[in-house]
């Protein structure tokens, strides 16, 4: 699901999960679903050691109007949640596989429109911005 614009750690990991969930591997698929989205956290300039500490560093810049803009049109829920599916994936949740088997195809579906989203906002919409204006700027001679 990476899209022409993914850096290539988060696109790795959305790879791996789509091969994992080709195969319904789905709780490995969530799990390389957290992976990618600690890396798109990390590549967007939060360098906390762990996601957690990383979601939390992005909810202080959302309070502190310091976030990245897409941090305004995507609820921040959406990526607390990713990573709870995620830690109930890779975790043996004191041996309670109801939590593993929650993690069903429908399931990975939702998570994968969300990075969709995600990857829209934060890479193709601005790239296609960007082209965008470079072409009215060549069109108008200023480049």
């Amino acid at each position: 699901i990476a899209s022409a614009n993914t850096p290539e750690g988060i696109a790795f990991y959305l790879d791996q999960a789509a091969r994992c969930h080709y195969i319904t591997a789905n709780s490995a698929a969530i799990t390389m679903c957290r992976s990618a989205l600690e890396w798109l956290l990390e590549d967007q300039g939060f360098a906390e050691r762990m996601l957690g500490p990383k979601l939390a560093a992005l909810d202080k810049a959302i309070a502190q109007g310091t976030a990245p803009n897409w941090a305004n049109e995507i609820e921040p829920e959406y990526l607390r949640v990713i990573k709870d599916l995620g830690n109930a994936a890779a975790h043996t949740n004191s041996g309670d596989l109801a939590k593993q088997e929650a993690l069903d195809a429908r399931l990975y579906r939702e998570v994968e429109l969300t990075f969709l989203e995600l990857l829209e906002v934060i890479y193709e919409r601005p790239a296609r911005r960007a082209k965008r204006l470079l072409d009215l700027q060549k069109a108008a001679g200023k480049t």
